[in-house]
Formats: structure tokens, C-alpha cells, sequence
């Protein structure tokens, strides 16, 4: 895609409404019941975080994920390294904000795995205003980037990221939410002093050939993610993930972006 393209895809999508302020995200946090990466680790990884209620994703049914330190959630194996490639990837992953994040020096990662009724309503209100059809969740999975740093233990830039995924056990959502300016860095200073590490990516692979990425992914515009939206509340994108057609890729709203998405409702 072209600048010239992706500056008119952005005109026709950046909303006139407000942003998602830090305080519209889902609860996150020790108080919340979340658990958190290990500190003082680099690429560190959560154990397998085992599900309740399947997860569909692209064609396949999952009943665990890792969640990894460089922002992004994966299937059937943890990513321990960071790699400095472009999309799309060999693995079956979700990355609201993949990058070379580094909370050694500041900033945490967090994630539950909820069966809470604030949880569900929140995240089923969501899908009812932009899919059609009844959807009412029985897990609902939260993952947060915690004003988190980048590699080489840099503190003076952190972002805030958050990732939703719920499930009925038939079908299966996710949403991205970029808080109002919580994007200050789009890439590490680079374990490879020689080789720049591309810029942040965002986007969905099924490990079997599809692939999917949100407009700005690895570009120079990725650092306004928080502005754009395939909704129209900037910072809140959503996607259905599961189940697809064979050959399919990952479905936006349905339902016409005129109705504004509230977070917190």
C-alpha cells in the first residue's frame, strides 16, 4: 500500500469522536486479579495460560495461549526471542504491538484469563454494536502492555497497549485498544547495532498462510495508531478471529461505524 493510499484510508477513517482515554481501558493490574511477566527478564514469557472456553482462532480451536513480553499473544509455543523481521510470521500469532519491548527498566505486562460478569458485558457489548447476531461470552481473556519501555532498557518513552479476546466457544473477537497518546515508541534501539529493527507491527497470522495487518503496521504512521480505527472511536479496533472460511481472513464490523463504541459501557 502506497502513502498516498494509506493517507486516504486514514482520511476516510479517522473518527471525530474522542479517543479512548487510560481510564476507558479494561482493568488491569495485581488489584484486578491479573498475573504478570516475570521481572528483570528480557523477551520474557508467560507459562501457558490454559482456557475454560475454546478460542477459535482462523480455523483451529485452541484451549491455551502465551502471552510474550514484545506484544503479542501466541499459540502453541511461546516466543521467547525477538525477531527482527517484517510480517507476516511463521507462527500463530495476535500482535496488537509487536516490537522489541523491554520491561526490565520500567513498565509491566499483565493478563487474565476472566469468567467475570463486568468482564463479559464489556466485551460483549463491543461485538453486539459492530457484528450482528447474539454474542454473549463465556471467557474473555485481558492482556495489558503497562506503560511499558523498549530495548536497551530505555525509560524515557513508554507505550500502553491492550489487548481483549473473548470467546463463546464458538465463535471468537478481539479488540485492540490504544489509549490517547499512549504511543511514544515504535521500535528498541536493536540487539543488531548493525540492522535497524523494523518498525512496530500489529496484525494476525494463522500459521497455516493467512495473514492480516492493520493499515499503519511497520510504517512511520504505526506511532498514531492511537488516532485511527476501523470503528469509529480512535485507538479501538476489532476483528473477528474465529471461526473462518478456509481461505478466509480475519472479518471487521459489520454494522456501519455510525454508532460509537463505548469501552466502558
Amino acid at each position: 500500500m502506497s502513502l498516498q493510499q494509506l493517507t486516504l484510508l486514514v482520511t476516510i477513517l479517522l473518527p471525530v469522536v474522542p479517543a479512548i482515554s487510560l481510564d476507558q481501558l479494561f482493568p488491569y493490574g495485581l488489584q484486578s486479579g491479573d498475573s504478570p511477566l516475570l521481572p528483570g527478564r528480557e523477551d520474557a514469557t508467560s507459562t501457558e495460560v490454559y482456557l475454560k472456553v475454546p478460542l477459535k482462532y482462523f480455523q483451529r480451536d485452541h484451549l491455551s495461549l502465551f502471552v510474550n513480553e514484545n506484544g503479542l499473544v501466541s499459540f502453541l509455543t511461546e516466543i521467547s526471542t525477538f525477531y527482527n523481521v517484517q510480517f507476516p510470521m511463521e507462527y500463530p500469532i495476535i500482535a496488537p504491538f509487536y516490537a522489541d519491548i523491554d520491561t526490565r527498566g520500567v513498565g509491566q505486562v499483565y493478563w487474565r484469563a476472566s469468567r467475570q460478569a463486568d468482564d463479559i458485558a464489556r466485551a460483549a457489548n463491543l461485538v453486539r454494536q459492530y457484528y450482528q447476531g447474539e454474542f454473549q461470552p463465556k471467557e474473555v481473556v485481558v492482556i495489558t502492555w503497562d506503560q511499558v519501555g523498549y530495548f536497551d532498557q530505555m525509560t524515557d518513552k513508554t507505550n500502553m497497549v491492550q489487548l481483549i479476546i473473548s470467546s463463546d466457544g464458538e465463535k471468537s473477537y478481539t479488540v485492540f485498544l490504544y489509549p490517547e497518546s499512549g504511543i511514544k515508541w515504535v521500535r528498541g534501539q536493536g540487539k543488531n547495532r548493525n540492522q535497524l529493527d523494523p518498525q512496530a507491527q500489529a496484525g494476525f497470522m494463522s500459521g497455516e498462510g493467512q495473514s492480516f495487518l492493520l493499515p499503519p503496521s511497520g510504517l512511520d504512521q504505526i506511532v498514531n495508531i492511537d488516532k485511527w480505527s476501523n470503528t469509529d472511536v480512535p485507538g479501538l479496533w476489532i476483528y473477528k478471529v474465529g471461526p473462518l472460511d478456509t481461505f478466509g481472513n480475519v472479518e471487521g464490523p459489520e454494522i456501519g461505524v455510525g454508532k460509537v463504541a463505548d469501552p466502558t459501557a
